[in-house]
């Protein structure tokens, strides 16, 4: 199994990064390698390194930096670490990307440059956050600004095939409206709402609309909407997260810290609602491999090259070949 990785472009240091690769190594499972994606500078600094045989290096001439616009940057450094590693991914030499980069360069370059799968005319972003139950598929958290109905219709089958690969059977899926009426939100989101409605499936069930704050009950396992709505719904949701966890942490600092048991549910809430323990998201509709888009922390990144090697071995996209057809 063949996974890229690019360290250039985010807002965590390359070498921080590496880091996260080395820590990723010792939990995949054999047989692997790993192709780490970086300048000449950075891929220097590494070569010094003792690294074991599964860690090869490829050279990137340019860089797409956060600030960079997205479209052209694609169009123009084609030998940047995110470019290069899309190619790698869509010429088959690699079976899985991850990066920490640009995401507007990512799902631009993934639309321009990869095959989308039959049916799907734009890729979308997924990602899992948790909730009471099993993690909820989010989809799209960023990818498409504005969407259609029938792109919102594409992006619930993505999830639930997704939700079908977690071992989930019959996937419960949501639109993220501001009411639970059928005739709330935007004419898209109507329309939308009639459209999964009206698709009998006995694999899945559509639950209709669901408002953002029952969405952590756990009354969902697939939330659908637009990526602009989707991305401030996420990232709401992660400040709101790292905000209670903070207080908890000053509370039991206040209060002192005899307790074990306090300090160990402190513990367990901050792994559970913890951003950085979940492993990005993933580049859904494209048909050649698996591309994830993380966090720019090292936890990150090393989950979500373990995602990567899982969804590969899952055989993701033979599973969403065989739903869209």
């Amino acid at each position: 199994m063949r996974i890229g990785v690019d360290l250039m472009g985010s807002d965590t240091p390359p070498e921080e990064l590496f880091k996260a690769v080395l820590e990723a190594e010792k939990k995949l499972c054999p047989p692997f390698s790993l192709t780490v994606l970086a300048s000449a500078e950075i891929l220097n600094s590494l070569a010094s390194k003792d690294l074991s045989a599964s860690i090869s290096f490829s050279l990137a001439k340019d860089v797409i930096s956060m600030g960079d616009d997205p479209l052209p940057s694609v169009r123009l450094k084609k030998q940047a670490s995110l470019t290069l590693g899309l190619s790698m991914l869509a010429s088959k030499t690699l079976d899985a990307f991850v990066t920490a980069g640009n995401t507007g360069a990512l799902i631009a370059a993934s639309a321009l440059m990869m095959p989308m799968l039959p049916g799907v005319k734009r890729p979308a972003l997924l990602a899992a956050i948790p909730s009471k139950e099993n993690p909820v598929a989010v989809i799209d958290v960023g990818g498409n600004v504005c969407c259609r109905a029938s792109h919102l219709v594409s992006f619930a089958r993505l999830a639930i095939c997704y939700q079908k690969c977690q071992g989930i059977e019959k996937p419960r899926v949501g639109l993220l409206n501001i009411g639970v009426e059928s005739r709330k939100g935007s004419r898209e989101v109507q329309q939308a709402y009639q459209m999964l409605q009206s698709l009998k499936a006995p694999d899945w069930q559509f639950v209709g609309n669901v408002e953002g704050r029952d969405v952590f009950e756990g009354k969902v396992d697939v939330l659908v909407t637009d990526g602009f709505t989707g991305n401030v719904f996420l990232k709401t949701a992660e400040g709101t997260a790292k905000f209670v966890i903070s207080q908890m942490q000053e509370l039991l600092f206040q209060i002192g810290q005899d307790s074990s048991v306090a300090r160990k549910a402190v513990y367990d809430l901050s792994k559970h609602l913890d951003y950085t323990e979940y492993p990005g998201a993933l580049v859904s509709g494209i048909n050649c491999g698996i591309a994830i888009k993380c966090h720019g922390s090292g936890r990150s990144m090393a989950k979500a090259l373990c995602e990567a090697q899982a969804l590969v071995k899952r055989d993701f996209i033979g599973a969403l070949l065989k739903r869209v057809h």
